[in-house]
């Protein structure tokens, strides 16, 4: 006699009723999705690099040496009273 275990987990064939037609919704579907998912993962992980990038060393400023490629600043002269 089985016990009530036994019965429980009896395997028995299941047949697919998945027809071409479900098939093709299904992959269209998930090509619908999955393309722009799979884009924007793609772009998430370009534009992340620069994160992992090390920064340009900036070039060393010498106090002592004034740039010559700066703007001279205009001196403005103070306002004359008349008397």
């Amino acid at each position: 006699m089985a016990t009530p275990r036994e019965t429980r987990f009896e395997h028995r064939e299941v047949k697919s009723s998945l027809s071409p037609a479900i098939i093709l919704w299904l992959a269209i579907s998930w090509l619908w999705v999955g393309v722009p998912l799979a884009w924007g993962v793609t772009q998430t992980v370009i534009k992340s690099q620069a994160l992992f990038v090390a920064p340009v060393a900036a070039p060393a400023i010498n106090a002592a040496e004034p740039d010559k490629n700066a703007p001279v600043p205009k001196t403005v002269d103070a306002p004359q009273v008349q008397k």
